[in-house]
């Protein structure tokens, strides 16, 4: 293989040479789009510097009407030879026409105003917020600015900046260095519309860039070539090293396709490790979910209860959804599902502390509020970096009646015949995130045969979704037909994961048999 390639390196050394130019031009082309865009958002940057204190203080004269003495306090930091304007006016319009209030900043009276710049503030308010106009042939050449809060506001700002007259910038030699550049108001680069360019000759040529920057109502339109080789001079004389060099180019070739064969082989062996070693780990974290989980419900007189967990299709982390059924007594018993934020090890962890703090707060006969606000004091968003919703409560077998709280997860649904509706539990915030409010619990009586289904929220949420969507999906597919427990359970795993959504879930469902 190394012989071959060795050859057909050698045969192709000329069309290498031809390729190398044209690389090189897209090369150097390329380049050159990349510094013009670094420019273009230099400019970005900028222009909030000129539209912003115009903008500003057109909403400080709308709030003072026009008040003079408010205008210049607020423009005189930003108007003078070093500031951002040369001068700066307050104008108020009506139909068109307008009447200068008070200025800053000018050497001559509102009076001498142009009929050009009157008219193009007149007409500010149909153009706001932020209306240029461009006075390049002006001498001085200049810009002048109008910012307006639209027809309804009589208060116009103008404001000017005066351009140097040879309009030349001395750029540091680390800003932009290799490029020869020039900047223009409008949106086509017309000799008369030059802002500023670079020291030397104007950028021209058949390998010249051009890009373009919003400026209120106008545009800046840069143009940009290069100096010298922007990718190198390397690349520039490649294609006459190769013909040059050929020979031992040919060489390297096969020694580097001897060298890829070998890692593409040690690759191929790592990733069929990696393959496998997924593979163990994937069956080693759904082993340890199903091990903090109940292994069987247990068998409970009156009623029939089911439950399923299904990991994410696309973690391969421990999650942290949980169920539980705790008897009480004959005819009560506690049930609760819960999920904690976040996967991994972690998660698992406070899920299992929850999950046996659960239990024996259960068994010690604590009702579902006072089990949540001791679970308060287990879990601490700011120490352990976790928070978990919890749905917990006791079902009365005998009256059927269920008491329950609900910490920040969905709504119970029951299920009546052909019938279904969400219980409307009062939601308090998730265990773990401090609030003042204290847990209450609400009572139910439900009828008949009813059944209750308690899920994670994975069961329901999909992106791009909102969660009463994922709900309403849910709610008509436990109402198509009545089912077995363990049917409807399998129908839901199945139907409500066809929109790819890959999060755990946990599902327990409790039906009465009379």
């Amino acid at each position: 293989m190394s012989a071959i390639v060795f050859v057909a390196v050698a045969a192709i050394t000329a069309t290498l040479t031809w390729g190398t130019g044209s690389i090189h031009q897209h090369n150097e082309s390329r380049l050159l789009n990349l510094e013009l865009r670094q420019g273009a958002s230099v400019v970005s940057v900028l222009i909030p510097s000129i539209e912003v204190p115009l903008t500003s203080a057109t909403e400080l004269a709308n709030v003072t009407r026009g008040d003079p003495s408010v205008f210049r306090q607020y423009m005189n930091g930003f108007v003078g030879k070093s500031s951002v304007f040369l001068s700066a006016s307050l104008w108020r319009v009506s139909n068109g026409h307008a009447t200068p209030v008070t200025s800053i900043g000018l050497t001559s009276p509102l009076s001498t105003y142009s009929a050009k710049v009157t008219s193009f503030i007149g007409h500010a308010q149909g153009a706001a917020p932020f209306a240029v106009l461009n006075q390049l042939g002006d001498s001085p050449p200049s810009i002048g600015y109008a910012a307006a809060l639209g027809k309804s506001v009589p208060w116009v700002i103008f404001a000017d900046t005066v351009l140097p007259s040879d309009k030349r910038l001395n750029i540091a030699p680390s800003s932009f260095s290799q490029l020869r550049y020039a900047m223009y108001l409008g949106k086509s680069p017309k000799p008369s519309n030059l802002l500023f360019a670079s020291p030397g000759p104007l950028p021209s040529g058949p390998n010249e860039a051009t890009t373009t920057v919003s400026f209120g109502s106008d545009t800046i339109t840069l143009v940009a070539t290069a100096i010298g080789e922007l990718g190198g001079n390397l690349l520039a004389r490649l294609p006459w090293i190769i013909a040059i060099v050929g020979g031992a180019l040919s060489l390297l070739a096969a020694l580097i396709t001897e060298y890829l064969i070998r890692r593409r082989r040690a690759a191929e062996r790592l990733a069929s490790e990696n393959r496998r070693l997924y593979r163990e780990q994937r069956g080693i974290a759904e082993t340890l979910q199903h091990a903090l989980l109940p292994r069987t419900l247990p068998e409970i007189l009156g009623v029939e209860t089911a439950a399923r967990y299904v990991a994410g299709g696309d973690e391969m982390e421990v999650g942290g959804d949980w169920y539980d059924v705790i008897p009480i007594d004959d005819t009560r018993f506690v049930f609760v599902v819960g999920d904690v934020s976040g996967h991994g090890i972690e998660a698992a962890t406070i899920m299992a502390r929850l999950h046996f703090a659960i239990r024996a707060y259960a068994v010690q006969g604590d009702t579902p509020e006072t089990i949540l606000h001791k679970l308060g004091k287990l879990l601490d968003l700011e120490r352990d970096r976790s928070f978990a919703t919890v749905l917990c409560g006791t079902v009365d077998v005998t009256n059927h009646a269920v008491t329950v709280v609900n910490a920040g997860h969905p709504p119970p649904l029951v299920l009546n015949g052909t019938d279904g509706s969400f219980l409307q539990t009062t939601v308090f915030p998730p265990v773990g995130i401090s609030s003042p409010a204290e847990y209450r619990s609400m009572t139910f009586d439900l009828p008949a045969k009813s059944t209750i289904l308690a899920f994670t929220d994975g069961l329901v949420e999909r992106r791009g979704e909102t969660l009463d969507t994922g709900l309403d999906r849910l709610r008509s597919l436990t109402l198509e037909r009545p089912l077995v427990l363990d049917d409807l359970l399998n129908k839901l795993v199945v139907d409500m994961r066809d929109g790819g959504y890959s999060d755990d879930m946990a599902i327990l469902a409790v039906r009465w048999q009379s």
